[in-house]
């Protein structure tokens, strides 16, 4: 699900004053509203554990190099220290977290390659990300992040392939192989090598976790020690919590009371020079690392082919009539189009946190204020940026000096970056069904359940709410928002969702599938912890309470279009939406337009040379 939601699904009024002060994945705080607030001690004690100096003990980062908190770190495989075996590489494989910077993971791998006098290298497999992105949109996004990652690693001399463990030349994502079978390529890729251990990212998303037991059970030799490194979450999951939490209010005290461990700065640039420059100049393992290079996939050659079948698909959708609803959304080019990458995230949160736009943080659930919410939800949910570095400048922001105002506001952001957040990340690591209606809390299930078969005043089908066609002027806008431009704002994210459930007669189960299917599918943030879990909030109750008992909705919380009247003015975020989606699909023709002309010179420049004697 996109990260569109609040990160806990839930919405949250301002906190109190010294809260904390993030960007949330999912322009959360527009999640929620209605819903009663963290207490003012709870919400002011998760700010003031924002600023205090970590605890002496147990982790004293070293005084030089590169480094990662050891309890960030899991063994898959290996036991003790788990230090590499053999004369291999130390190697990254990069998946959830695509960025050189700010990354514990990789700093993790190269501290452990410094130490042990090994080269070092990261690996991305490049199919198997492909596959994993729903559509065009998302997949022109990761490669064009992939950019950024290339020529970080290449100012720093780290070595970095695309690899490719079936051997093929294409990058298409209509394969479907299972991530478990793709994961046990990658390792007999790596074992063929061989390397002297792997470094990877943490997920709590089944396929990931699926194709990390796969590689881990794969890889040989057997005594290969394989680490995973939570470098998504401030507090890393296993410290968070060791079990599903119910609500924030469950979970918030249990980050606080560790936030202070963990919210510290990341190791210098120039000690993550250093580090590299040390790996690079150790041959143990260069050989191997020859091999992975010299059969990795070319990146701007996968582009471009990922450019000419984008540009064919929506060619094609248009001649056809369908609307332009393929099973592969369009890429978004017009003035919704977002830059991807490292670069353009540091640009955005820098943007986000000026005086001057931050003020218009505390309008963030009015649909109207352009501007009003981070929009760092894509960045978040593909890896460009870490949420750890969203807080510590947001806490540098605060003491640049801020208004009264201002300062509630980050207190407010910081609340949903890292507890909303994280409750989603826990939902989805301890709630096996956490896309389901079976993992709904009990009271949501059983009041769905007697109110399944309730009459319906609307009623769709799903091919008929993808293509925005009901009678409310408001959803029809906030789905086109969300078809058309990649991004919908989070207050209309709820309202889109009860209204999924509202106007479908299958059931609540059904509505699930089609709300969840839609936003990992069309939004750019989508197929992350915060959609997930702001799908299960607005349709099946969690991390929320049951309310008064109503049709349809049984227990579960009710919001209408006359509520929205009251928050904000609907004719004009209908207005602005239809227009904006207008210039969408005029630029998107134009796109395919040069797109087309490019490709008729070229087969033209081809045939005069096949004809030259």
């Amino acid at each position: 699900m996109a990260a569109t939601f609040a990160a806990s699904g839930v919405p949250a009024r301002a906190p109190a004053r010294g809260a904390l002060s993030f960007v949330p994945t999912r322009e959360a705080p527009s999640w929620r509203p209605g819903v009663r607030s963290p207490t003012s001690r709870g919400v002011a004690a998760l700010a003031r554990a924002a600023r205090r100096p970590p605890p002496p003990a147990p982790f004293d980062p070293p005084a030089e190099g590169v480094w990662c908190d050891p309890r960030r770190v899991r063994l898959l495989r290996g036991e003790g220290a788990a230090a590499p075996t053999g004369d291999g590489p130390v190697v990254y494989w990069m998946s959830r977290d695509q960025r050189a910077d700010d990354n514990w993971a990789l700093y993790h791998a190269l501290a452990l390659a410094n130490r042990h006098d090994r080269a070092f290298a990261v690996l991305l497999d490049l199919p198997a990300e492909l596959r994993a992105c729903p559509g065009e949109r998302h997949r022109a996004f990761l490669l064009g992040g992939l950019r950024d990652v290339r020529e970080r690693l290449r100012d720093l001399g780290i070595p970095f392939a695309l690899v490719d463990p079936s051997s093929s030349t294409t990058t298409s994502s209509s394969s479907t192989t299972s991530s478990s079978a793709a994961a046990a390529r990658f390792a007999a890729t790596l074992s063929s090598a061989p390397i002297s251990l792997l470094v990877t990212d943490y997920s709590p998303l089944r396929d990931h976790r699926s194709a990390r037991r796969a590689v881990a059970l794969s890889l040989a030799p057997a005594d290969v020690p394989v680490h995973e490194v939570d470098a998504r979450n401030v507090v890393p999951a296993w410290a968070a919590s060791d079990k599903l939490e119910y609500a924030a209010r469950t979970i918030r005290r249990k980050i606080t009371d560790a936030l202070p461990a963990y919210l510290t700065p990341f190791p210098s640039a120039e000690a993550f020079e250093r580090a590299a420059a040390n790996a690079a100049g150790s041959s143990r393992g260069r050989d191997a690392i020859a091999e992975f290079r010299a059969s990795a996939l070319d990146l701007e050659a996968a582009a471009a082919e990922e450019e000419d079948r984008s540009a064919a698909a929506a060619a094609a959708r248009s001649s056809s009539g369908d609307g332009g609803f393929g099973p592969a959304p369009s890429v978004v080019v017009g003035p919704r189009a977002i830059a991807p990458g490292a670069r353009a995230a540091r640009e955005a949160l820098a943007s986000f946190l000026a005086p001057a736009r931050f003020a218009s943080y505390v309008s963030r659930n009015d649909p109207n204020v352009v501007g009003a919410q981070s929009g760092l939800s894509p960045y978040l949910r593909f890896g460009h940026l870490s949420a750890q570095r969203v807080a510590l400048e947001a806490n540098l922001a605060r003491e640049r000096g801020a208004s009264e105002e201002s300062d509630a506001a980050l207190d407010s952001f910081l609340e949903e970056l890292i507890v909303r957040r994280e409750l989603a990340e826990n939902h989805c690591a301890f709630n096996p069904a956490y896309d389901a209606l079976d993992g709904a809390p009990g009271w949501a299930r059983e009041s769905l359940a007697l109110h399944a078969s309730d009459p319906r005043e609307h009623a769709y089908s799903r091919a008929e709410l993808e293509r925005a066609e009901t009678h409310d002027e408001l959803w029809n806008a906030a789905q086109l928002e969300l078809t058309r431009l990649g991004k919908q704002h989070g207050f209309m994210r709820m309202y889109w969702a009860k209204k999924i459930l509202e106007w479908t007669p299958e059931g609540p189960a059904y509505a699930l599938e089609t709300a969840i299917g839609f936003n990992d599918r069309y939004s750019l943030d989508g197929g992350d912890p915060n959609g997930y879990a702001g799908c299960m909030w607005a349709v099946a109750g969690t991390h929320d309470q049951g309310w008064k008992e109503r049709d349809v909705f049984g227990k579960v919380r009710y919001m209408n279009y006359a509520g929205c009247k009251r928050k904000f003015k609907v004719a004009e975020y209908v207005a602005r939406i239809d227009a904006e989606v207008a210039e969408e699909l005029d630029a998107r023709k134009r796109w395919v337009d040069e797109k087309a002309g490019r490709t008729r010179e070229k087969e033209k420049a081809a045939t005069r040379e096949a004809a030259r004697p």
